[in-house]
């Protein structure tokens, strides 16, 4: 606990040294499968707060290490650095008050710039267990967690994986599974007057998609259905040739996501049989979900560190990367590290009076799970 007063102690007399890091993060654009800027900047601002152990991977995955020289569990913290926002779409960060604003300053520029700090905070400190920081790529929307998938599938795993990705006060044990598909639908086409009466590949995707939206979904475990995107035609004045739909579907429970996969399916093949269209679906994404159990002892840390700095835990059941590291038996789960909202929106803002808090509930969490045994986490 020594090591972690101190740090805490620290991080009381730097609040606009922590806010600068997440600033100079959200300035750079970095859509997923774009995150080359943002991630070179990354890298060489932890060679500037003098680690050693700094690497960019074969995706852009950013990874530090900082060993230790006790036997404490190794602990990865994990914060994605992809934006769900295009590069035309990117709006820098502007700050008003207490209130910063812009493109991913919430999700998740502050998940970044903690790492960057905890690292500042930690560079002469030794601490109780061996740490790993993971700066990952393509967590949002298609990059289906491929930089985390990366990340593990390095060697040896770590005992307990966190990943900040929320908002603060939030506890993440429940990693949501889904399926993503891409519906196409093919047809001749034609002239909307001439070639009347033609089959329209937009009339029948919509037709699909109206038999998709009436399949019952469970609300307990809750599952959900939604179709996101829908393209497709020439003109106004033509019968449309092709389009296509992008389907989401998701789960608690991954048993209840296959069972609604299988009803998508029977309903997309029903269409494929029609003689008068072409239709074909593919696999664009694909999240294993997980669980923690209800008793681990991490959640326990969460609450009572929680509860000492003011803050009330919510569990939640949310699609992050600590899914993969819990598909693959790891204990792991995300929290926060400011609070705010409006993500993935135009008017997304984090509160920057928040962020102490933030890293403080983070050292404070790392120093509890670092005094257990690293049997004491498996799950």
């Amino acid at each position: 606990m020594a090591w972690a007063q101190r740090v805490i102690e620290l991080i009381d007399k730097g609040l606009q040294e922590w806010l600068d890091e997440i600033i100079n993060v959200a300035r750079i654009p970095a859509p997923v499968f774009e995150e080359e800027e943002r991630s070179q900047y990354i890298y060489k601002r932890l060679q500037e707060v003098a680690l050693n152990n700094v690497e960019v991977d074969k995706l852009g995955n950013v990874i530090a290490k900082i060993p230790s020289n006790s036997d404490g569990p190794h602990i990865m913290l994990v914060a994605h650095m992809d934006t769900v926002f295009g590069r035309n779409e990117h709006i820098q960060p502007s700050q008003h008050d207490c209130i910063l604003k812009g493109s991913s300053v919430k999700d998740n520029a502050s998940g970044v710039g903690a790492l960057i700090s905890i690292a500042r905070l930690l560079k002469d400190v030794q601490i109780p267990g061996d740490l790993t920081l993971a700066m990952s790529v393509g967590e949002e929307g298609l990059g289906n967690c491929r930089g985390m998938r990366e990340l593990m599938n390095r060697t040896p795993l770590p005992d307990m994986v966190i990943a900040i990705d929320s908002t603060l006060g939030n506890l993440v044990t429940v990693g949501v599974a889904s399926t993503r598909l891409k519906v196409k639908f093919q047809t001749e086409g034609g002239h909307s007057w001439g070639d009347a009466g033609k089959p329209s590949a937009i009339n029948i995707a919509v037709g699909c998609i109206g038999e998709l939206i009436d399949i019952p979904l469970s609300t307990e475990p809750k599952t959900t259905l939604n179709v996101g995107v829908i393209e497709g035609g020439v003109s106004i004045n033509s019968i449309a040739p092709n389009a296509h739909f992008l389907l989401d579907m998701r789960s608690v429970d991954q048993g209840s996501l296959e069972r609604l996969c299988q009803q998508v399916e029977i309903i997309l093949r029903k269409y494929a049989e029609l003689r008068e269209t072409e239709v074909t679906w593919d696999v664009v994404g694909k999240r294993p979900g997980g669980r923690l159990p209800e008793k681990h002892r991490a959640i326990e840390i969460v609450r009572d560190v929680h509860s000492e700095l003011g803050l009330q835990t919510r569990i939640r059941a949310v699609s992050t990367d600590a899914n993969i590291a819990l598909s693959m038996g790891v204990p792991a789960i995300a929290i926060g590290a400011v609070s705010g909202g409006n993500v993935h929106s135009f008017d997304e803002y984090m509160e920057i009076d928040s962020i102490p808090i933030g890293l403080k509930q983070i050292i404070l969490i790392l120093d509890r799970i670092w005094s257990l045994k690293s049997s004491s986490l498996k799950i």
